[in-house]
C-alpha cells in the first residue's frame, strides 16, 4: 500500500513540475516555449531591433546576459557597443553581433560592427557539434546552462534550463540541435543567468540568484547584455 501511495505521490509531483513549468507564448515578435528542464525562445526575423549594452534596463522588451567576465568586472572576449571597441576580441570562439540593423552568430573575426559580444566557447558550427569542448572538464559538471545560437532561418534562439534542472553542457547542446539550431555558443551561465522578455500582457523572467541576494554571497551583476525591443 506504502509503495502503490509513493508511487502516486510521486506521479503527482511529476504531473505538478510539468504543468508549473509548461509556458507558451506565441506571437508575431517572439515564440516561448518550455518543457520541464528548457525554455526556448525564438526571435522571429526581422520584428526585433537587437543591441549589446554595459546594463540592464527594463525599458527593454527583452535582454539576456552575455559575456563571460573576470573577477574584476572585465568582459572576457569582445565587446563592442554603439560602434565603440570596449573590449578587443579573442581568438575563436563565436560572437552575436549586429551590422547595419542585422543580428547573426559569426565565428571569425568581426570589423565595423555597431555591437558585439563575444564567447570563447563555441558548441555547434554549420550544424557540427564541437565534440571537442563537450570533453573538457567544466563541461561535464551540471549547472544552470544559457546558450544562444540561430536556427537555417538565421532566426536567433536562446535556450536556458530551469531552475530546479541542473545540466552538463552535452546535454543542453544536444537539445539546441533537435531543436533545429545550426550555430550556437554558450553564454556566461551558473549564477549569472538573467534573462526578461514582456510584451503586453506576457512577461518571463528568469535569474538562477535573485539580484538583492548577489551582493551578500559574493556574486557580481553581468557586465554585458545582448537586449532589444520588438518592432
Amino acid at each position: 500500500m506504502k509503495k502503490i501511495i509513493l508511487i502516486l505521490l510521486t506521479l503527482l509531483f511529476s504531473y505538478f513540475l510539468k504543468e508549473y513549468y509548461y509556458d507558451v507564448y506565441d506571437s508575431k515578435y517572439v515564440k516561448v516555449d518550455s518543457n520541464i528542464k528548457y525554455h526556448f525562445i525564438r526571435f522571429k526575423k526581422n520584428k526585433t531591433d537587437f543591441s549589446v549594452v554595459n546594463k540592464k534596463d527594463e525599458k527593454h522588451n527583452f535582454y539576456v546576459n552575455s559575456n563571460f567576465f573576470t573577477k574584476k568586472r572585465t568582459a572576457i572576449g569582445g565587446l563592442t557597443i554603439n560602434k565603440k571597441v570596449i573590449k578587443r576580441q579573442i581568438s575563436g570562439g563565436g560572437s552575436f553581433i549586429v551590422k547595419n540593423g542585422t543580428p547573426d552568430i559569426v565565428f571569425n573575426r568581426q570589423y565595423n560592427c555597431d555591437y558585439l559580444t563575444q564567447t570563447n566557447i563555441w558548441v555547434i558550427k554549420n550544424n557540427i557539434i564541437n565534440q571537442n569542448m563537450l570533453k573538457r572538464n567544466h563541461a561535464k559538471k551540471k549547472v544552470a546552462r544559457l546558450l544562444i545560437g540561430k536556427n537555417k532561418k538565421g532566426e536567433i534562439n536562446i535556450i536556458h534550463t530551469n531552475l530546479l534542472f541542473l545540466v552538463t553542457m552535452e546535454d543542453i547542446v544536444k537539445t539546441a540541435k533537435d531543436y533545429g539550431l545550426t550555430d550556437a555558443f554558450i553564454l556566461d551561465s551558473g549564477s549569472s543567468i538573467d534573462v526578461k522578455i514582456e510584451h503586453g500582457i506576457y512577461s518571463h523572467r528568469f535569474m538562477t540568484i535573485p539580484s538583492l541576494i548577489k551582493p551578500y554571497i559574493g556574486i557580481h551583476e553581468p557586465v554585458s547584455y545582448i537586449a532589444g525591443n520588438f518592432k
